[in-house]
């Protein structure tokens, strides 16, 4: 199974943030998703079951 380029990683002001295609972009707080436009928490983050990933929960959808 491949996988599909959705997005970037980054560091932006010391912190590792995630642009989303489509979606915008996050920073993580511990295990909750903060935006990067007010700072609010708009998801999780938690281990996948293999522990090569994350899966992110954001607005009811699983990446």
């Amino acid at each position: 199974m491949g996988f599909k380029k959705i997005g970037r990683i980054g560091l932006f002001e010391g912190r590792m943030i995630c642009v989303l295609d489509g979606l915008g972009g996050f920073f993580f707080d511990e295990h909750a998703l903060q935006s990067m436009r007010d700072g609010r928490t708009i998801g999780t983050v938690g281990r996948s079951r293999s522990g090569r990933a994350v899966n992110m929960h954001l607005n009811g959808r699983l990446f």
